[in-house]
């Protein structure tokens, strides 16, 4: 089992996301379509939620991994935001699905359920992240 857990400031992350790069480079189209027929206030909450998972997956991660997340070669080859995604259950839940290498590190440690906790208030958004 691995946890791991980040916060971020929304209005940051609304800013960012006025960007169209960062969102390329970020989210999923999955992820950005849960965005689209929302208020603007409820579009940041959503962006910068699903940013703290990213983050959080990637400490997880590299806290059984950090030979291989350090490494030169994984600025190059290692986990890409886009290989971390949360979609919603139909309850409203959130959903972590791992590709790529995220999903490699993962299988390789044998980590078949992950469970998201997300939450915010005004400004900031939290997320933790439970591997096992």
């Amino acid at each position: 089992m691995v946890t791991g857990v980040d916060i971020v400031e929304i209005a940051r992350i609304g800013r960012l996301s006025l960007r169209p790069r960062f969102c390329e480079r970020i989210y999923t189209h999955h992820e950005y379509a849960l965005t689209q027929h929302v208020t603007l206030t409820r579009r940041n909450e959503l962006l910068a939620g699903r940013f703290a998972v990213k983050e959080a997956v990637i400490k997880a991660l590299y806290s059984i991994d950090a030979n291989r997340m350090c490494s030169a070669q994984s600025r190059e080859k290692g986990i890409a935001f886009l290989e971390i995604e949360t979609l919603s259950h139909a309850s409203g839940a959130p959903c972590l699905l791992l590709h790529g290498q995220a999903q490699q590190v993962a299988q390789s440690y044998q980590l078949t359920q992950f469970h998201v906790s997300l939450s915010h208030t005004k400004e900031l958004a939290i997320a933790f992240v439970v591997l096992t």
